[in-house]
């Protein structure tokens, strides 16, 4: 997502409600909600109160239902009711809760604690909280994790918490675990920010966020929460042995093509946690996946096979930036689902709640006032709804405290450590920072005040009317006779929530005709509005002087000076009688009159349980019971007949009987085929057996009771039509509790396990029925298993005759030698096969050349000798100096062989020869067949010396006196030259000489020209040397003596 990071903005804020009631329950008293449920109030201290009166919820077993007396807790401390999430156990999680309560549990919200003892807690920015003031009077923020608060609870549910733990949070969450208790974490994919705060479940549950600047670094109450850039750092993997990456993917059975994780482990390496659900299909609508950094404590229990249909989440943070938000796929990807055992304690891991919601939000969006859309995940294909009773029952079960995984009962990962457990691009934030998108409409997620109302921890349930009416309530008339009699007491229940409704009854035109009976002083009120003293829902008695002329009454409620609820009643003068009497119930209960569904009369028992009402005239009237709540407590019994102006007695109730037994309880299929049950049906026997068929995915149950005053429910739902349809049959055991209640209360539960068969494959169709294949050439066969839901697709593979083609257990076929052969797939289950006609034909073993040819690198031919030939295998080709590479051009006589050039495989149709060297340059052209069949032919190509092409002298004249020297220096070109030797000489020795170094010497006067010439090629230059006299000094005639007298005495 984008909605990233800015830690400058993050704040805790405590979002719970209030209302008079207390929560407890035998053996647990919840400190959570410190004796009373809250009321959200706003950060700022000095706000009003918020007015919202929303019940904490708590789910408990019906009476005589199945109670394990465990208490589990869903985590409401950290927004995760935000944005479009509602996973609180009256939302988008209910039918997870109530799968949980038929099981047994007492399921209760967790939303903080209310530190001050004001009623309410709330939420403060504690970012800036130092350390050593945590738990003093400077620590105001309430919603929040304690040891304390949880400690009584055996399984703690926390679902996309979208704000950082503080330290000590990580602390108490340890702690309980470490104590035998269990914790439940639910993330999803990584940037579900919701609440646009800039951390997602991911971040919060691994302990950093992806982000690493230096706003993350909060010190305080929660330290440094920084990218750790290190798998094995963080709160999770240090203490779990895994963490959630921070990637986003999809893979929804219900999309075509998209397969779900389909490695769900067996029930022997995963705690028996994969019971019922190996084999089944499991949703990720845009999620994470776990990666396993410490084997010894955590492992995976369902995974994504290499073959599953991962695609990464089209709005996954790395698709916007060039790259992909699925790293590896496959079982490197990670863990869908993963457990640990740190410690005697337990904790699982999944990495997308889609699987788990139901469709039924409570809550509005906070940052835009709309209605959610939860998915149907619970009930629809893919669901996690069994895999998730299993893994809540772990948690809970005490008995499992051992530690760790890797003993022969429990054993480790069958995959080991995550492959890459943080990739490269986990380890910084694509993002940098920055949110998913900004908050917008004047939203704050760090001020609850600006949450829009009817968002969880808003300041309104709607949006206020007027702004001197902060107090938003919400009132219906739930409960009013259809029929009203001058000067005759009725009475109406009201529901809703809040406080201060006005009830008020008027004729048409306007005339106000309602009083309200006030029991405290024992009088009516005068005709007009009445506001009612306490909180709805409640009941009062109310009666009007005037019947008006058109017979018609309204009633109606306020809210300050706002109508909120009209319904209208018929008036009668005449017409009508009474009944009266005393009925079971306690004072100020609500008795109705019904005839054929309409509410013809109402009245409020008295202290002594008396009532009278006023009823219309008629028979066949029943009576029902409720309480001043407008809780149907009872359908009295019988029915009677009201005469006009006559009373008739409530008919003394007789002995309830207490006979809760069935007289026959009957299983079929869909088509009214009988099931057996195993034992024998009898009245005493109260646990049955039965099994049916793959084929059979639903059964009707028929329980008769033996009183037909009893009553009956299936799995919790009462039975209306005499049958229960148990639909959904899970593969293997499917527990139906019969619960039937007698006419006085007396229970007796029946149970019934249906156990449902896998499905066996019913034929088995291989991907190739033909296939040719050369020798030593491989090719993979697949083999499809139907139907699909088959519970063992395991398949072996073989063949006819392994001398002519072999198979291995993956499909991959080898063709050993030229000849037919079967290639058989066969289904473990049931030996169905499925078979690939085999033909293997021999490779060719031709490694001839049609042609060979040597070109310079401007396409010019160069010559080859002899004339190409294919059986003559050496050649040699000249060229000049000037040519410094070659380009051979070898054509294979059969296409399937394969040529290299001086060991390079030949890509192309040429190769290019480079670099020749001066001299003999050796081209091999090596040739091999398909069959491995090789000719080499050789090409020497000899490079001619470089020539020089001139000769210069560094002066071209030069003035000399006699006996004087010069050197002259003879430059050949170019440098590359091979020969650059030259001769001198001169033209005229008497004049000058010349050494074969360009040593010039005057000899007499006159000129002389002085050339030299290159050995080879014979260029040369010239140089004009001019001799003069010299003058003679004292020298020159001593030397001349001495020279004469040399030659004279030295013959």
């Amino acid at each position: 997502m984008s909605l990233r990071k800015m830690m400058s903005r993050k704040s805790l804020m405590a979002i719970t409600l209030s209302i008079a009631l207390t929560l407890e329950l035998s053996g647990f008293t919840a400190p959570f909600v410190s004796g009373t449920l809250k009321v959200a109030k706003a950060a700022d201290n000095t706000s009003t109160a918020y007015s919202w009166n929303n019940t904490i919820p708590v789910k408990t077993p019906a009476a005589g239902a199945k109670n394990n007396g465990k208490v589990v807790l869903f985590d409401n401390a950290h927004d995760n009711a935000a944005g479009q999430a509602d996973w609180v156990i009256d939302g988008g999680f209910s039918d997870f809760a109530d799968a949980l309560v038929n099981q047994g549990y007492t399921v209760k919200e967790y939303r903080g604690v209310d530190k001050n003892n004001d009623g309410a807690i709330r939420f403060y920015d504690d970012r800036s909280l130092p350390a050593d003031q945590e738990g003093t009077s400077a620590d105001k923020n309430e919603a929040i994790i304690t040891y304390d608060a949880i400690k009584d609870a055996d399984v703690f549910v926390t679902a996309e918490a979208n704000r950082p733990f503080r330290k000590s949070e990580y602390e108490a969450l340890k702690k309980f675990v470490d104590s035998g208790k269990g914790v439940y974490f639910i993330a999803d994919h990584y940037n579900g920010d919701r609440n646009l705060n800039t951390w997602d479940s991911t971040e919060v549950y691994d302990g950093y966020n992806r982000c690493d600047n230096a706003n993350y670094n909060m010190n305080g109450v929660y330290g440094d929460l920084r990218n750790t850039k290190d798998a094995s750092k963080g709160w999770l993997s240090e203490n779990f042995g895994l963490r959630f990456r921070f990637n986003a993917g999809d893979s929804n059975p219900l999309n075509s093509g998209q397969t779900g994780p389909t490695d769900i482990r067996p029930t022997t390496e995963t705690e028996g946690l994969t019971d019922g659900v190996v084999g089944q299909k499991i949703l990720m609508a845009a999620g994470s996946t776990i990666a396993i950094t410490d084997p010894n404590k955590a492992k995976g229990i369902v995974y994504f096979n290499e073959t599953d249909d991962l695609k990464p989440w089209a709005s996954g943070v790395e698709n916007s930036h060039g790259g992909s938000s699925i790293y590896f796929g496959g079982h490197k990807e990670g863990a869908f689902v993963a457990i640990s055992k740190p410690s005697k304690g337990r904790a699982a891991f999944i990495g997308d709640s889609s699987p788990l919601e139901d469709k039924t939000p409570k809550y509005k969006n906070a940052t835009n006032g709309n209605a959610k859309t939860t998915y149907d995940g619970w009930n629809e294909l893919g669901n996690a709804a069994k895999l998730s009773v299993n893994i809540v029952n772990w948690l809970a079960d005490s008995t499992q405290d051992y530690v760790g995984f890797g003993s022969t009962t429990h054993p480790s990962d069958v995959y080991g450590a995550t492959y890459t457990p943080m990739a490269d691009v986990e380890k910084s934030d694509p993002d940098n920072g920055n949110p998913w998108s900004a908050p917008a409409n004047g939203f704050d997620p760090w001020n609850t005040d600006t949450w829009k109302p009817g968002s969880y921890g808003a300041p309104y349930l709607t949006t206020p009317t007027t702004p001197t009416d902060p107090t938003q309530s919400t009132f219906k008339l739930s409960l009013y006779p259809s029929y009203v009699y001058a000067n005759e007491p009725f009475a109406l229940n009201i529901g809703g929530n809040g406080s201060g409704v006005s009830v008020g009854m008027y004729l048409t035109g306007g005339t106000q005709v309602g009083q309200v009976y006030d029991k405290a002083s024992n009088s009516w009120s005068t005709p007009g509005y009445t506001t009612l003293t306490g909180s709805v829902p409640l009941t009062v008695t109310a009666k009007i002087t005037n019947t008006g002329s058109d017979n018609v009454l309204n009633i109606r409620l306020k809210n300050g000076k706002n109508n909120v609820d009209t319904k209208t009643a018929t008036t009668l003068t005449s017409g009508y009688g009474y009944i009266e009497g005393t009925v079971d119930g306690t004072p100020g209960s609500l008795v109705a009159a019904v005839s054929n569904g309409t509410v013809i009369g109402t009245a409020q028992s008295d202290d002594s349980n008396h009532v009278k009402l006023a009823v219309k005239s008629g028979s066949g009237i029943t009576l029902s019971l409720y309480d001043t709540a407008g809780n149907k407590k009872a359908d009295l019994p019988n029915s009677y007949t009201v005469t006009d102006g006559q009373t008739t007695p409530i008919i003394k109730v007789i002995p309830k009987s207490s006979n809760a037994n069935l007289s026959s309880l009957n299983i079929q299929t869909p088509d009214l085929k009988d099931i057996a049950t195993a034992p024998i049906f009898s009245a005493d026997a109260l646990s049955y057996n039965s099994q049916v068929d793959y084929s059979v995915s639903s059964a009707i149950v028929t329980p008769v009771v033996a009183d037909s005053k009893a009553s009956v429910t299936v799995n919790g739902a009462s039975l209306d039509s005499g049958t229960a349809t148990i639909p959904n049959l899970t593969i293997g055991d499917n527990p139906v509790n019969i619960l039937v209640t007698a006419e006085d209360g007396t229970t007796k539960t029946y149970t019934l396990n249906i156990k449902r068969d896998v499905c066996h494959p019913s034929n088995i169709i291989i991907s190739n029925t033909n296939l040719q294949l050369k020798q030593g050439e491989t090719t993979t066969l697949t083999a499809t298993v139907n139907p699909d839901e088959a519970a063992n697709k395991s398949i072996t593979w073989s063949s006819s005759n392994t001398a002519i083609a072999t198979v291995d257990q993956d499909g991959k076929v080898t063709a050993v030698s030229a000849g037919e052969a079967n290639i058989i797939a066969t289904t473990v289950d049931g030996s169905l096969t499925a078979s690939c006609a085999m033909k293997v034909i021999p490779k060719s073993s031709n490694a001839n050349l049609n042609s060979l040819s040597l070109q310079t690198n401007d396409s010019k031919n160069i010559a080859i000798s002899p004339a190409f030939s294919t059986d003559t295998l050496a050649y040699s080709a000249s060229v000049d100096y000037s040519v410094s590479s070659v380009v051979v051009t070898p054509v294979i006589a059969d296409s399937t062989a394969k040529v290299s050039v001086n060991g390079s495989a030949l890509l192309s149709e040429n190769a290019t020869i480079p670099n020749l060297t001066v001299g003999n340059n050796t081209i091999t052209i090596l040739v091999t067949a398909e069959d491995g069949t090789s000719k080499t032919y050789t090409v020497n190509v000899k490079r001619d010396v470089c020539h020089p092409t001139k000769v210069e002298l560094n002066t071209s004249s030069v003035q000399l006196k006699k006996k004087d020297s010069f050197t002259l220096v003879a430059t050949v070109t170019p440098v590359e030259a091979a020969n650059k030797a030259v001769k001198w000489s001169s033209s005229n020795t008497s004049v000058a000489t010349v050494d074969q170094n360009g040593k010039v010497t005057a000899v007499g006067k006159g000129t002389a020209t002085i050339k030299v010439t290159t050995v080879d090629g014979n260029y040369s230059a010239a140089c004009e040397v001019k001799v003069s006299s010299k003058p003679i000094t004292l020298k020159d005639i001593v030397d001349a003596i001495f020279d004469f007298l040399r030659d004279l005495l030295c013959p």
